[in-house]
């Protein structure tokens, strides 16, 4: 069976929604992975390194629309400076001042990539 196939079988008994599994003791994404014998256990945002991945899912979709408004390259870094509550304060370097407007188009662009339901791919 599918390792995603599982999970969506697996989701209407979790609280939380699934978002990594265990399996055979390795963290992986939720993919097409054929699972035959192996020992999975699923991972929700409700426990903490499932909430860290979803952070680090956020800050992708928030680069990735940065990069997509950043037309004429004026932005030089984006980092991410400290956790505050349940966010995290992020600072933007270059010849570029953030306004409100850019933040609606990034929110609106980052809603935009959720919709499509893109999955997001390591390289290298």
């Amino acid at each position: 069976m599918l390792l995603s196939q599982m999970a969506a079988d697996a989701a209407k008994d979790y609280k939380y929604d699934i978002i990594l599994a265990n399996v055979n003791g390795r963290l992986t994404e939720i993919s097409d992975m054929d699972i035959t014998d192996e020992k999975v256990e699923f991972i929700t945002v409700g426990k903490a390194v499932g909430n860290e991945a979803y952070k680090r899912s956020v800050l992708l979709l928030m680069l990735n629309a940065i990069h997509k408004l950043d037309t004429d390259n004026r932005i030089k870094r984006v980092t991410v400076e400290f956790s505050l509550s349940k966010g995290l304060y992020c600072d933007i370097k270059g010849d570029f001042v953030i306004t409100q407007e850019f933040l609606n188009d990034v929110k609106e662009l980052m809603r935009a990539d959720v919709k499509k339901n893109l999955p997001i791919k390591k390289q290298g």
